[in-house]
């Protein structure tokens, strides 16, 4: 990747890029938007991991056991009456118990290009989500063209080199590739 590309993320995401070997990416520049998307959400998540979606299915789920289980074996009219306090007082419970324990900060020491694909290597610190955000990026990259960051009929080729690149068809003609 450029330069220019390279200082710029560097900047904007210097947590989580602060182990990168040699200051670069091993890349071409058409993924800067897919690694600049990837970086953001990583970063996203780490600041707030108490996304709606992962307490609103929990919160949902216990809404419905206290109103499906002891909703109807309540006889107190006062305990009915204040009903949406001891819900809201519940659901208070539930964000404190997801945001107890803060996500530790993601640091990646290597972005490259491997077999076709964007490989994020040597990352530390995060949990099953941020590794799953990781691997959604990597599985994209594989319908994005490495040169020029386009989507349209890309597929992945072998070069004279014999190295595996994930290109349109206009960028395989600069390579001489028939695509």
């Amino acid at each position: 990747m450029n330069k220019k590309i390279t200082n710029k993320l560097l900047k904007k995401y210097p947590l989580i890029l602060k182990d990168l070997r040699h200051n670069q990416f091993e890349t071409e520049d058409g993924w800067n938007s897919l690694i600049d998307s990837m970086l953001d959400e990583l970063q996203a998540y780490i600041n707030n991991p108490s996304q709606p979606h992962n307490i609103t299915p929990f919160q949902g789920w216990w809404n419905r056991r206290w109103y499906d289980f002891i909703w109807p074996v309540i006889n107190d009219e006062a305990f009915k009456k204040n009903w949406p306090s001891l819900v809201k007082f519940a659901n208070k419970l539930i964000f404190e118990y997801y945001t107890k324990y803060p996500v530790e900060q993601v640091t990646i020491s290597t972005i490259k290009s491997k077999f076709g694909m964007l490989r994020i290597q040597g990352v530390s610190g995060g949990d099953n989500e941020t590794r799953e955000i990781i691997k959604f990026y990597e599985k994209m990259s594989m319908f994005v063209c490495e040169t020029c960051g386009t989507t349209n009929n890309v597929k992945t080729v072998i070069n004279k080199d014999k190295c595996e690149k994930t290109l349109c068809p206009d960028c395989g003609k600069q390579f001489k590739l028939n695509i």
